[in-house]
């Protein structure tokens, strides 16, 4: 019995869904998480090689390490939520305007566009933009604001969850729901 119970205590819901994952979506097929990936159990071996600044300065020896792991269950191909918009100057004084203007969110069409075929959401981080007032920052802030509420709008409008993972009693971590946005 505490064998058991010790098993259902280690549960997370990122856990089980990123088991799910590993079952359900082929190596063809792709994710897109609408926040930072790192708190599910997979990867993306191309992304890390050569996405962003951090791919640039990777040391080769740690590029051929993660090659070894190209075959892994793990490796998912990774489609990120944001983009970086080099068409905007950077206000110099407010580093998080800063942020806001420098990467955008992809709104649910382009993602479709890119490909993806899974899209994996967690409910606190859109309840946060649900509950933010809009009126208590600036327009670069809030237009970031309406985006991310815009594109949650659509997503529940137009799609039912694949699968959902509730935290409860047993369970910790926050509720994660996957939609399948291909061959619907």
């Amino acid at each position: 019995m505490l064998y058991h119970v010790s098993l259902v205590l280690k549960n997370d819901t990122r856990e089980t869904a990123t088991d799910w994952i590993i079952a359900n979506v082929s190596a063809q097929e792709c994710i897109c998480y609408d926040i930072h990936h790192y708190d599910l159990g997979i990867f993306d071996v191309d992304r890390y090689i050569s996405y962003g600044a951090g791919a640039r300065q990777l040391p080769d020896a740690i590029k051929v390490k993660l090659e070894s792991y190209r075959n892994d269950d793990r490796n998912i191909h990774m489609v990120p939520i944001n983009f970086e918009d080099t068409s905007k100057t950077l206000p110099g004084s407010n580093l998080y305007e800063a942020e806001q203007t420098k990467y955008k969110r992809k709104d649910l069409d382009r993602i479709i566009r890119e490909g993806v075929d899974y899209l994996v959401i967690r409910d606190d981080f859109y309840e946060m933009y649900e509950q933010v007032r809009n009126d208590q920052y600036p327009p670069v802030v809030s237009a970031r604001i309406n985006a991310v509420n815009n594109f949650y709008h659509k997503l529940f409008l137009n799609y039912k969850p694949t699968v959902v993972f509730s935290p409860g009693f047993w369970i910790k971590g926050p509720k994660v729901s996957i939609y399948k946005l291909s061959g619907e």
